[in-house]
């Protein structure tokens, strides 16, 4: 059984860390389909794929193998999914 939430602030956390687990899969998504536009079309005019990730690793534990690989896009997915499961069961109990 779920624990249910006991404040508002538990829930929205949880609602922030399932939108920033999207916002990562986004990211990864767009990164493999414009990398090779961007260089070509503005050479030295767009932020490369490292600054990115160092961006979004500020504040946050680094993930083991977030380079895009099929892998690690499954994981994020995953990750996404349980999270979601996550937040209905508790608000179910709340």
């Amino acid at each position: 059984m779920t624990e249910a939430y006991a404040h508002n602030r538990e829930y929205l956390l949880d609602e922030l860390r399932r939108i920033d687990l999207l916002l990562q899969q986004h990211i990864r998504a767009m990164q493999s389909l414009w990398r090779k536009k961007a260089e070509s079309q503005w050479p030295g005019m767009y932020i490369s794929d490292e600054e990115v990730n160092r961006i979004l690793e500020q504040g946050a534990e680094p993930e083991p193998d977030s380079a895009g690989h099929p892998s690690a896009r499954e994981a994020e997915l995953e990750a996404l999914r349980a999270w979601s499961e996550k937040i209905r069961e508790r608000e179910q109990e709340s």
